[in-house]
């Protein structure tokens, strides 16, 4: 099955075996362009969306129903395994925050602080791909400058800090291995 956001906010899934039979709406959201990234929860249930005039949002895929909203000041939302809680990086304070997404509350990360997101030719880039979960859920993955850093979610204590890119370039994405071995880091020229 593929699940299609479009431009206009349409949710789509298509069962390609089915051929154009396969073709379903099966909600809308308000999306404020640009729109850069579209991540989803490990269930495929809902998706969280990043505008650089709107915040993050959270959206059932189901119903297009809005379900959890943040400010502009918060970017690079990551979905915790068991759908819970939401990772964000907030732009102004430089931290990271892990919000219940049935509460609303947020707690800050007490190791997770002096975070920066790396320099873009669009304020709006810096919205995506700088948090990652572990698949179990036991550690959360963000970004530094040219550093990865590893935090336990349950203390929120550094586990690791883990550096291999120049100086001259900032991390811009960061995607863990479904076995939880590996990370990924994609960087590019801090310029």
């Amino acid at each position: 099955t593929l699940v299609s956001v479009h431009q206009n906010g349409t949710i789509s899934k298509w069962d390609f075996r089915l051929g154009r039979d396969g073709y379903q709406e099966v909600g809308r959201i308000h999306l404020s362009t640009p729109t850069y990234p579209v991540v989803w929860s490990y269930d495929a249930n809902i998706i969280a969306t990043a505008s650089q005039w709107r915040g993050v949002s959270v959206w059932s895929l189901a119903t297009g129903q809005e379900l959890a909203s943040f400010g502009t000041n918060y970017a690079s939302p990551a979905f915790s395994p068991d759908r819970q809680h939401i990772a964000l990086i907030n732009m102004n304070t430089e931290t990271l925050e892990i919000a219940d997404l049935d509460t609303g509350e947020s707690v800050l990360l007490p190791d997770a602080t002096g975070i920066r997101n790396p320099s873009y030719t669009q304020a709006s880039e810096a919205d995506w791909g700088g948090t990652a979960y572990s698949p179990a859920g036991r550690w959360l993955a963000y970004r530094s400058y040219n550093r990865a850093i590893l935090v336990e979610t349950d203390s929120g204590e550094r586990a690791a800090v883990l550096e291999g890119h120049g100086a001259d370039h900032d991390i811009r994405q960061i995607l863990g291995s479904p076995d939880s071995e590996s990370l990924l880091t994609v960087a590019g020229p801090n310029d």
